[in-house]
């Protein structure tokens, strides 16, 4: 199985003709992100006009590069990890 980046700066094109053309499936990394700052409304397009024929991989923007205890998510918003992953699980459904 063959996996492509769904991120604009591939060119949304560019990438429709590659999912015409060959059997990819998605992924996108921000899933979760706060207003969908890092995942536009073109990608999010995209990814749902080629599915289900074509799953994606629903990553999540947050992880904990930054060690145990990072407060990145809160940073953004969320209260704590749990509420991060929760969202992120809704958004990708």
């Amino acid at each position: 199985m063959l996996v492509i980046n769904a991120h604009e700066d591939i060119g949304m094109s560019q990438l429709q003709k590659i999912l015409g053309k060959y059997d990819f499936v998605t992924r996108h990394d921000a899933y979760g992100s706060v207003n969908h700052r890092y995942f536009g409304s073109a990608e999010q397009n995209l990814i749902k006009g080629n599915f289900p024929e074509r799953f994606v991989i629903a990553e999540s923007m947050y992880w904990l590069s930054a060690g145990p205890g990072t407060n990145a998510p809160i940073r953004d918003g969320y209260k704590d990890w749990r509420e991060a992953m929760e969202y992120t699980f809704n958004d990708a459904k």
